[in-house]
């Protein structure tokens, strides 16, 4: 009963802010959401469409997006908890099921996190985030910094990319020096090339006398993250402190804002910089790793381990599945033993990861994860190279993304999915 009346409130709000607020009706567009339990005795469906919103205490026959809980308690209990983990956690024991992708799930959470309202506390007062890159993991990344109540403005080559993010509430700017003012300048974007170029622009763009953290979130060498700050020093910049803090996890996890963040730079210039990072990032997944460039170095040892992995336990379990197992088992079973890892781990997230691949048009996620993955390797081996160290696993891993078509990509992931 009290899940039936908590999903009737909600109900009763998105009715409400479907008729008086533009954003949110803007943002729902023409979907279908379903709420239910897994014996099917609780439902309610949320269907909303340009003519305005419906809701009604039962099934719909074609929902674009289904959350199923295990049972009604266990749904109240999530939808009612001040944990902010309980639904990811009820994702990883498969507690929570989601039919529909990984993007509608995150468009749902974006509508029900309107419906608080659209306050923003008094951190506004110490001036606005500035954020440069919001591509397929940096978009998820300033939403988490809206939602924690931070003024963001987004600058972003691609057109569509900034529309996006400028109907999520971001201010978008057309230029770097619309970043004037900002409390700090987040750099998330592909490459050490073009966090030169923003960092040079930015330079050129500000006034000389700004003061302010650029925190660089991209993955990049620590070399080149030092040499950059001594470029800075010899053009008389030396009032833009630079900080580096790349990241782990997937879009969900920025989604949510509990992403791992590494960083490195000044001790005091980090305890300044720590709201700004636990609104992207776990409190508990938060490092500050040292000296500047720490955090690009953990963060290159961390991404051979992983890609090398991901590699691994993706073209293993294919080969599983065209053998007649079912991917699913295969998960649980690896989870109980020697083969246990991130992927198999958090089996929910990586099944809403491959769909975000397939249905995915705006970033081009699929080609993205490789290109960015196959440079992040080379990053790395290059910055062993400089100390003479040859990291094999690094090479071989690349030889396997590069043996790796699109196609076959889509097929392994289809295959996973049990779409193929």
């Amino acid at each position: 009963m009290k899940l039936r009346i908590l999903l009737w409130a909600l109900g009763r709000m998105m009715l409400r802010a479907s008729k008086k607020n533009a954003d949110f009706k803007k943002l729902a567009g023409d979907s279908v959401y379903q709420l239910m339990t897994s014996d099917g005795g609780v439902v309610r469906h949320y269907a909303f469409s340009e003519g305005g919103a419906l809701t009604a205490p039962a099934p719909h026959p074609k929902p674009a997006c289904t959350i199923t809980f295990r049972d009604a308690r266990y749904g109240f209990s999530v939808l009612t908890s001040k944990d902010k983990n309980a639904f990811l956690e009820g994702l990883r024991r498969n507690d929570i099921a989601i039919d529909g992708g990984l993007h509608l799930l995150m468009k749902f959470q974006k509508l029900a996190g309107m419906l608080r309202g659209g306050r923003r506390p008094a951190l506004e007062a110490s001036g606005p985030i500035g954020f440069v890159g919001a591509g397929f993991i940096g978009a998820p990344m300033a939403r988490s910094l809206m939602r924690a109540g931070f003024a963001v403005k987004v600058s972003d080559t691609s057109p569509a990319a900034l529309g996006n993010i400028a109907r999520d509430g971001a201010i978008a700017c057309a230029s770097l020096a619309d970043m004037a003012g900002c409390r700090a300048v987040i750099v998330m974007v592909n490459n050490m090339a073009q966090v030169n170029q923003v960092v040079d622009g930015l330079c050129a763009a500000l006034p000389k006398d700004t003061a302010m953290p650029i925190i660089v979130m991209s993955t990049v060498s620590p070399d080149d993250v030092r040499e950059l700050r001594g470029r800075m020093d010899a053009a008389g910049r030396k009032s833009l402190q630079l900080m580096d803090a790349p990241v782990s996890g997937a879009p969900m996890l920025a989604e949510a804002g509990k992403l791992s963040i590494m960083a490195g730079g000044d001790r005091e210039a980090f305890d300044a910089i720590l709201p700004i990072l636990q609104a992207m990032g776990d409190p508990e997944k938060i490092f500050h790793m040292g000296p500047l460039g720490s955090g690009e170095a953990i963060k290159l040892v961390n991404n051979i381990i992983g890609l090398a992995m991901g590699l691994i336990v993706c073209e293993s379990m294919d080969l599983g599945v065209r053998k007649g197992m079912d991917p699913d088992l295969m998960a649980r079973v690896i989870n109980e033993s020697t083969g246990k890892n991130f992927l198999t781990d958090q089996w929910p997230f990586t099944k809403m990861m491959f769909e975000a691949m397939l249905g995915d048009t705006t970033y081009n996620a699929k080609e993205a994860l490789f290109v960015t993955g196959s440079k992040d390797l080379e990053t790395a081996k290059k910055w062993a190279e400089k100390s003479g160290i040859k990291i094999r696993s690094a090479d071989d891993a690349l030889g396997q993304i590069r043996a790796l078509d699109g196609d076959e990509v889509t097929a392994i992931v289809k295959r996973l999915l049990k779409k193929g």
